[in-house]
């Protein structure tokens, strides 16, 4: 396929030897199914990265909508384009993953964007000798105002695996990993493969790098979100088989407790406004 994003001047000057083929080749995937509301930014947003070397998978679950003829528009930047049903939304991204020939990999599915157009070139430029590449992510709230990730982004130093003890550190948006060592995702878990594929890309790595920058937007009210309980009993599993008993039951307590404390001062707060409109 002839090269149709723009060169990167800077990276181009920052490697003055290097031709187009050697700089690693990232993957995008990006999933979708009936999405014709929310596909577009998703699909600008990546086809309008300055990182010259890039493969970009669409992998559509037969959507029944407009979302195949939006996808139509840019298939001139989409390397490659897989329609048919499946399994779920972890069987599309292990669809996406057998298809994928670059170095490293992200997934950048529908709704979600990166940060800005920068964004896959400044994570390549700063980690490209590494396997788990990660930065921050913005999220979208519903009433479409942004907030950072409620989770502590641990930095390069203490990331370690059991650091997923405390939840999903790391959203699948803002993580690069090197294809060699990306797993596919277990279907056995249909809410929270991603945090047990997140830890088994860190254990199989052999250095992280952290980028303490805003790697992408992505909107809160994905699966794990929507099926709270189904998604604790999934992180709880799999804390297990990762971590034993003990630690994951330790862990899902102090989850449990967060937000008991968190419910506790929403309620009180509630409480508090009614009682200052009545008095």
């Amino acid at each position: 396929m002839p090269d149709r994003r723009p060169f990167s001047l800077h990276l181009f000057r920052t490697y003055p030897d290097k031709s187009l083929d050697e700089f690693p080749k990232v993957t995008v995937i990006t999933i979708c199914l009936n999405a014709e509301r929310k596909l577009e930014d998703t699909l600008r947003s990546v086809t309008s990265q300055t990182y010259p070397n890039i493969e970009y998978l669409v992998i559509d679950g037969a959507s029944s909508d407009r979302t195949l003829s939006i996808i139509e528009k840019y298939q001139s930047n989409i390397d490659q384009v897989c329609s048919q049903s499946d399994r779920g939304l972890y069987d599309a991204m292990n669809k996406g993953l057998s298809l994928s020939t670059g170095t490293f990999v992200i997934f950048m599915n529908s709704g979600d964007t990166f940060y800005n157009e920068e964004t896959l070139k400044d994570l390549i430029e700063a980690g490209y000798k590494d396997d788990f590449i990660y930065g921050r992510p913005l999220v979208i709230e519903q009433n479409g105002a942004e907030s950072d990730w409620h989770k502590d982004v641990p930095d390069e130093n203490s990331m370690k695996p059991e650091s997923f003890l405390k939840g999903m550190v790391v959203c699948h948006q803002a993580l690069v990993v090197r294809t060699s060592i990306a797993p596919n995702f277990d279907l056995r878990y249909p809410v929270a493969s991603d945090i047990d594929w997140a830890i088994k890309a860190l254990k199989a790595s052999n250095s992280v790098h952290f980028h303490p920058v805003y790697v992408c937007r992505f909107h809160r009210g994905g699966l794990s979100d929507k099926l709270r309980r189904k998604a604790l009993l999934e992180r709880f599993h799999i804390m297990r088989r990762h971590f034993g008993l003990v630690r994951a039951f330790t862990a899902h307590l102090e989850i449990l407790i967060h937000r008991l404390k968190d419910k506790l001062l929403t309620n009180s707060f509630i409480l508090s406004t009614i009682l200052l409109k009545v008095f």
